[in-house]
C-alpha cells in the first residue's frame, strides 16, 4: 500500500492480515494507507470494532485463517460459515 500511496492521489486501502489491530493502527498511523479492510476478522466477530474502539481487543474472536467455512464455502456457492463462530450466518 505505501508504494501506490505514494503513486496516487486518492484514498488507499489495506488489505490483508489487518485482523490485528495493532497492525492495522501502526499502518494507519504510518501513513501507508487511508483505510484498512477487514474481511474474515469480521466474519469471526462481527463485534471486531466495537471492541477495538472500546479497548476490549483481549475478547476480539480471531480468525485462524483456515478459510475452510468461509472462503471455501464461497467458492462452493453455499452460504458461508466460520470455525471460530458458528453462529455467522444466523445474527
Amino acid at each position: 500500500a505505501d508504494e501506490i500511496k505514494k503513486a496516487v492521489r486518492i484514498p488507499v486501502i489495506a488489505v490483508g492480515g489487518m485482523e490485528d489491530p495493532e497492525k492495522g493502527k501502526r499502518t494507519l498511523s504510518s501513513n501507508k494507507c487511508d483505510l484498512v479492510a477487514i474481511g474474515r476478522g469480521l466474519i469471526a466477530d462481527p463485534y471486531w470494532p466495537i471492541k477495538v474502539k472500546e479497548g476490549r481487543e483481549k475478547e476480539i474472536i480471531r480468525c485462524i485463517k483456515c478459510n475452510e467455512k468461509c472462503y471455501g464455502n464461497l467458492i462452493k456457492d453455499i452460504p458461508i460459515s466460520c470455525a471460530q463462530n458458528r453462529n455467522v450466518g444466523f445474527e
